[in-house]
Formats: C-alpha cells, structure tokens, sequence
C-alpha cells in the first residue's frame, strides 16, 4: 500500500464527521480493501480511509475497473465487495460494473459522492440527484438496493442495510450516494437493528424423495448445476449427490469450475461452448433433469435448447423467486430453495435409495473425444493455434493455480477446451459477457487469495480496454500472470460476422507488443510464438518475483473457436444479410 510520508493528524472524537462513521462500517463489516477513484464530492470518505491504517486503499484507473477489482476481491477473500467513485462521470463510469456484480452475483457495496443538497436542482455540475441524473432511481434495477443517504443519523443505517442485502439470498452490488454536505456534517450515531432474511425449509421431504427416485429411476437422467452451486459452495454436495445416484452431471458455462470434468460421470460444459459429451447426451434427450442454482438462460441452454425429451421432466431449483419463468424452455416444476438447506436433504434420501442402474446413453456419450478438433491440442503449427497455446497453459499450471478467463473468442477456447481437474481450478465471468471483466477481476482476485497463484487468460482487445489496470497490480506488487491471446483485432465479432452474414469488417486493433508494454509499466513481458513455449517455470514467474507478467502470444488469427452457439442465435433471430 502506498501513502505519502507526512505525517497524519488525527481528529478528535468531538469532530467526527459522517465520512468517519461509513468508513467505520466497511470495518465492521469486516473488510479490509476498498477500490476506487478519487474524487471531490466523495473526498471524505478517503479523508477518513487516511486515518485508518487497517483497511488498504487501491487507486484504480478507471472506475468501471475498480468495481470488477472489488468484486474479483470479493470472490476470493470472501469479504463484501466495496468500490468508491465520485458523482458524476464517477459513477455514470460505475454502471458497467455495477451491472456485472449484479450478473455475477457478488456481494457489493458501491459509495458514490454527491453535490451537496442545497445545490440541487441547481444545475450544479455533476450532480446525480434527484434533480439531476436521479442515479439512486436511474440504477435500481442494475443492483439489488440504491440508497440516497439525507441525513447524517442515517448514513449507518444505510451501511448496515448495504452490507446484509449485498449477501442475502442471490448476492449483488448495493449503492450508497453519500452527498458531500452529509460526509462533512458530525455524526449522529444511530444503532440499528437489521434482522437478515432467511428462506424457510418449506419444501417437503416428499418433494425432495419425488426428485431422487425420478432421478434413480429415469432412463437417461442429468444433474445440471448452474452459477447458483458455485455461489451458494454447494459443489461437492452436487457431486455427492450425482455418486450416490449414479447420475451423469454437467455445468452451464458460468457454473464450469465448479466440478471436475475428469469425473466419470462429469459431461463438462452443456449449452454455450458445450462438450462433444454434453451435446451428444443430449442429442439422445434426457427424460429427468435436475437444474440447480441456474435461470436457464440462453448461455446455460445454447439458444433455448430444450433439457429434456418431449414429454420429459425438468426441475428447476433457485435460492431466488424472480430466476423462475424467464425462460422459453419447458420447465416441470419450480422449487424456491436455498441450496444449502437442499442438498442435504436431498442428499440424504439419496443415499437410502442408493445408486441407479447402468446408464448406456452416458457410456455412448463418451465414447467419443471430449471437445472438437482434439488434434488441434497437440498442433504444431506456426502461427500458434489457439487451442494448442491453451494447452500448454493448462498442462503448466501452478500447482492450486486458477484460470481466470475473460471475454471474446480466447473465453470460448477456454471453455470448449481447458479440462477442469479440481473445484475452483477455472472461473469465467459469463453472465454480463463484458469485455476485460476478467482481466480485472483476476486482478481482484490475485489480491483477495495471495496463496493462489492466479493466471487470467484474455485477449487484445480486452487490454486495449482495461490492460492499464496493470498499472495497479504493479505499484501494489500483485503476482498475476496474463496471458494475452494476440490476434490484432477484435475476433469474436469478425468470426461472428462472417459466419453469420457470410463477410465482416476485420475490426482490427493494431499489432501491440504487449510485452515491450509490459516492460514499460514495471512488470515482466514474454513473447510467445511457438508451440510449448509456455512451461511451468514460466507460469511461476509471478510469484516467484512478486510482480505481474504479461505473456503476449501471438495466436492464429484465423482459427475461429468451436461451439459458440451466439452465432446460430444471430442468424436463426433472422439478422443475415439480404441477398
């Protein structure tokens, strides 16, 4: 953490300003690392942040950035997210981030300044008020609870209300707009008492017995476990659960990592980038699905596909009311359910009934290999495939490392292709499919779980949008390790294009070195060019010198990824090209 070398003046416990009792409240909440960007209407939360040695403050470069940096944070310490940026531009900059924690489902609070009030409606300059932007309204609907604190007895009321709402039921960002007359104003303590929501064990037994002996007994029965298990920790419970039935599992696209794909009852990824397992077994038509923790999605299905055969069985389990009917897929049943309660209940019953009989449609399933182009894993092409590069990071992973993976087609290889051996061996942002997610994220992460070694693997488009960012992992000496898929343009859309619309714009970005870039910031660059280049010594480089290196591999430019079901989207939503 840097601070400057004067020395702090302490104020008195008489002068004790609103700014001085939020603050209080992010401790007590447990955490120890804000992110932010500086700014005047929100100068004395910072002021605050000074005289109070226990909490690190990491200045980020965008504000967008600093919130993906505090939910990564969040994901792996398991603290409460918190990011500060001012008013204004400030937070307008927020939403995006906002959005994504909101996606994600990570436990958020936002602090966003404000003009003081006897200037609102004034036409003061930047003022997200209800006479200006109207932001607390305006974002409603992007997080779980926008509060507008309007005097200073509320400010830790609306903290403490922050903080339990960011981590009740589906976790999600929480803002708070601190106007600057209330930050400076003495405090007025007041104590609440805020009781967190609970869900009841309403579902019977004999709900959770129906659903196991339908699993026990269908012919061709899937456990299908969505970002909901990985969320609520509940992934060897899953497992347990798909053992003691004999029952094949898979993940949608946002819940892989979450369970081993080398299990033999694993099909790996179903829906967006799906296996050649999961397609296959599908292709056959399960007659009984289970769906926990997922809001079957267009991701988590591959464009609406149905889960079951006509006529079949699909039950659907979320922690939250609002994830059921959003989908066009035939559902069965809907059970609202804290996964954490269910499963062992579930669990239990299971067990009495003990495992199914053999599953031929599994052992069909599997027979063949488990991705496409399996041979593109071992290629020894220049230029580099893509999936060959993937490889090798896989096969040099630290030991306990994650592959974070960010958004466009380098995301797509990752989830066709990287084989998850362990729980928490990968994480993908999906949900808001927004670019360079990851790569902040991963930053977020690297600081929230030093003993981690994390290695995020995104694309050159994404560090045109955020690769700065590493400005930050430098000056906070963060061991990470990016490798940057580097095709000079923006490939996903340019594949999309010309698979759809039969031709596209090359949407190049230019030809950047990112490792002379590297080099530039302070941190380790590396440029990759052949196949198994990438080693182990390599990958544990970051750690081993307590500083960020960036891998600038220069991939294939025209090798698409296999499996992104966004294309037969586009095309069957009638967006071709008229002849």
């Amino acid at each position: 953490m840097v601070r400057p070398a004067a020395a702090r003046v302490s104020h008195s416990s008489s002068l004790r300003r609103t700014a001085d009792v939020v603050v209080e409240e992010i401790v007590r909440a447990g955490c120890d690392r804000v992110f932010g960007v500086p700014g005047g209407p929100i100068g004395p939360v910072f002021d605050a942040l000074y005289d109070r040695s226990e909490i690190e403050l990491v200045v980020s470069r965008h504000e967008t950035a600093a919130v993906h940096t505090a939910c990564g944070y969040a994901l792996a310490s398991g603290q409460v997210g918190v990011s500060i940026s001012t008013c204004g531009p400030g937070l307008t900059n927020s939403l995006t981030g906002l959005v994504t924690a909101r996606q994600e489902s990570v436990p958020l609070v936002h602090l966003a300044g404000d003009v003081p009030r006897a200037d609102h409606g004034r036409a003061s300059v930047q003022e997200v008020g209800p006479y200006g932007l109207d932001l607390a309204d305006g974002y409603r609907h992007a997080v779980k609870m926008a509060i507008e604190v309007t005097h200073p007895s509320l400010a830790r009321v609306a903290l403490r209300r922050a903080f339990t709402v960011a981590r009740e039921g589906r976790p999600g960002p929480v803002l708070v707009i601190l106007p600057l007359d209330i930050l400076t104003a003495s405090a007025e303590i007041v104590d609440p008492t805020i009781a967190p929501r609970t869900i009841e064990a309403a579902v019977p037994d004999e709900e959770w017995e129906r659903i196991a002996r339908g699993l026990a007994s269908a012919e061709k029965p899937l456990v299908f476990a969505g970002s909901g298990v990985r969320i609520s920790g509940t992934g060897s419970q899953v497992l347990e659960l798909a053992e003691a039935l004999q029952v094949p599992f898979a993940t949608t696209a946002h819940a892989k990592g979450t369970l081993p794909e080398t299990h033999p009852l694993s099909l790996g990824v179903m829906g967006h980038a799906r296996s050649r397992w999961a397609a296959a077994y599908a292709e056959e038509g399960p007659d009984y699905v289970l769906a926990l923790g997922t809001q079957l999605s267009d991701l988590a299905t591959g464009g609406y596909r149905p889960l079951a055969r006509e006529g079949g069985t699909v039950v659907q389990v979320d922690v939250e009311s609002t994830s059921f009917g959003k989908t066009v897929i035939p559902v069965t049943a809907t059970l609202q359910a804290d996964l954490r309660t269910a499963l062992p209940r579930l669990l239990r019953i299971a067990k009495e009934i003990g495992p199914r009989r053999a599953n031929p449609a599994l052992e069909r399933a599997k027979a063949g290999p488990r991705v496409e182009q399996p041979e593109d894993l071992e290629s020894t092409a220049i230029p580099l495939s893509p999936a060959r590069a993937l490889a090798d990071i896989e096969r040099s992973l630290p030991d306990g490392a994650t592959l974070v993976a960010d958004i466009g087609e380098h995301g797509v290889f990752a989830l066709h292709y990287f084989e998850v051996k362990r729980p928490g061996h990968f994480y993908k942002p999906v949900a808001s499919c927004t670019m360079a997610t990851g790569l902040t994220l991963a930053l977020g992460m690297a600081m929230g779980d030093p003993r981690t070694p994390i290695v995020c693997l995104t694309g050159d488009g994404c560090m045109g949008m955020h690769g700065l960012e590493l400005i930050t992992a430098v000056a906070h000496r963060v061991p990470i390790t990016v490798a940057v898929f580097n095709d000079s343009s923006y490939g996903m859309v340019k594949f999309g294009n010309q698979r759809v619309f039969g031709r596209s714009h090359p949407f190049e970005v230019g030809d950047v070195d990112f490792a002379r870039l590297a080099e530039a910031i302070g941190a380790i660059g590396i440029t990759v060019t052949r196949p198994g280049a990438i080693d182990r010594g390599m990958l544990e480089l970051a750690q081993k010198e307590g500083r960020p290196v960036i891998l600038d591999i220069k991939i294939d430019r025209e090798t698409p990824s296999p499996g992104n079901n966004r294309y037969k989207q586009m095309a069957a939503a009638g967006t071709h090209r008229s002849i």
